[in-house]
């Protein structure tokens, strides 16, 4: 009984730590837009629309794994690309970070100063302590 009751409550500790080690995480979200897009104000509120969209299924990639997936929106704020360009190798995380921008999708229309077709944006997914 004394020998199954420390191979528990090992058990249970290592499940613990790693549960607390997972809560621990924090994923830090950053956007880097087409070099021609210098609105601010629109940056701010794709960043803060993508920020609030954030919600993991429960299994965070290691910390310092990053997923960078990169997009592109039409004038009226439509994605009609979206591809993951790196992996942070763990595919629920990967997933995690598609399902975000796909709740956030459409984005605001395009302001009428920037007058290219479309505006590419690279989404960094940073899974930090």
């Amino acid at each position: 009984m004394n020998t199954l009751w420390r191979k528990v409550s090992g058990s249970l500790l290592l499940l613990c730590l790693t549960m607390a080690a997972a809560l621990a995480a924090q994923v830090r979200i950053k956007a880097f837009f087409s070099s021609s897009f210098t609105d601010t104000e629109y940056q701010q509120r794709v960043i803060a629309k993508v920020n609030a969209n954030w919600q993991s299924s429960g299994e965070m990639a290691a910390a310092g794994s990053k997923t960078i997936i990169v997009l592109k929106c039409d004038r009226n704020g439509a994605v009609n690309y979206q591809k993951v360009y790196r992996s942070s190798g763990n595919r629920t995380f990967d997933g995690d970070a598609e399902a975000c921008l796909n709740r956030s999708a459409p984005f605001p229309p395009l302001p009428p100063a920037y007058r290219d077709p479309y505006l590419e944006i690279h989404f960094h997914f940073l899974v930090e302590e």
